[in-house]
């Protein structure tokens, strides 16, 4: 069966055929920007194929493909297919497609396994596929530049500005302290799926050289998990909580400049003051 995606160009019959399954029937599934993707079904068999959009997709997927390999060798059966014969010069990742959860998970339950996502990469051994340069640090250059920029477009206060400023600061003298680790980098509700029995964290192509404990804290920025927001929010991790709440704070800052980009920050019910508030108000 050949399908296409139309806003990519991209065909499937070629990786399908190279797979095994020609016949499968095939629907577009929702990704990044930086990727396509696709669930192709067998015989009951469900395999997710997803492909990259441009040569910096092309370096993530394999990226994101060898570290669900190193993560799930069994249980997902991920491969990296290249395709080169021909005119198509499209590599791929495939793998058993899984389902979103049926429930949501705790923060301690997204925390724990955090920690154990930190603890099974200690001993990745091809870490030249995440560049130096994606670090913590280089988030906390981009931090300051979004702080500077957000105040001059006057979508923070002088309140705010201030205790943005102090929190990056506790980073910039803190973070040194700790050791480098490989993070997932967009550890959200989405990238969390399951099998039914287990789960799992898909969609790598942003792993980063954080530190242990990152990915909870990230996961905690999402909207939906506000509901989870108490005195206990912190505490969960190493960093200890003024470190974590500066990370917090950090990450939001840094959504924020994205949402202000694309201009989704006006859609948003609560605005950037409310929202990095709000955490500080916890520390």
């Amino acid at each position: 069966m050949s399908v296409t995606d139309l806003r990519s160009g991209i065909n499937v019959s070629s990786v399908l055929a190279e797979i095994g399954i020609s016949d499968a029937i095939v629907r577009k599934v929702d990704t990044g920007t930086l990727s396509a993707a696709f669930i192709a079904e067998k015989a009951g068999r469900r395999r997710f194929l997803k492909t990259h959009l441009d040569s910096h997709g092309q370096e993530t997927l394999l990226k994101e493909s060898v570290i669900l390999a190193a993560l799930y060798p069994e249980e997902l059966s991920p491969q990296y297919v290249e395709m080169c014969s021909g005119t198509d010069k499209r590599n791929w990742l495939v793998m058993n497609a899984l389902n979103p959860p049926l429930f949501d998970y705790t923060f301690d339950e997204v925390s724990s396994f955090a920690v154990e996502l930190t603890s099974s990469l200690r001993g990745f051994k091809k870490v030249s596929l995440i560049p130096k340069e994606d670090s913590i640090l280089t988030l906390l250059v981009e931090a300051w530049a979004a702080l500077d920029n957000l105040s001059s477009h006057k979508l923070i206060s002088s309140e705010i500005h201030r205790s943005v400023r102090s929190h990056l600061v506790l980073v910039d003298n803190e973070i040194g302290n700790y050791a480098p680790c490989i993070c997932h980098g967009d550890l959200g509700p989405n990238n969390l799926m399951s099998d039914g029995s287990r789960v799992f964290a898909i969609d790598w192509e942003d792993a980063f050289w954080g530190v242990e404990g990152y990915d909870f804290l990230f996961w905690l920025t999402f909207f939906c998990n506000r509901k989870y927001y108490s005195t206990d929010i912190f505490g969960k991790t190493s960093l200890g909580k003024p470190l974590e709440c500066a990370l917090v704070v950090m990450i939001l800052l840094l959504k924020s400049e994205l949402s202000f980009r694309d201009g989704s920050y006006h859609a948003n019910s609560l605005n950037f003051n409310q929202r990095i508030q709000e955490i500080i108000a916890f520390q």
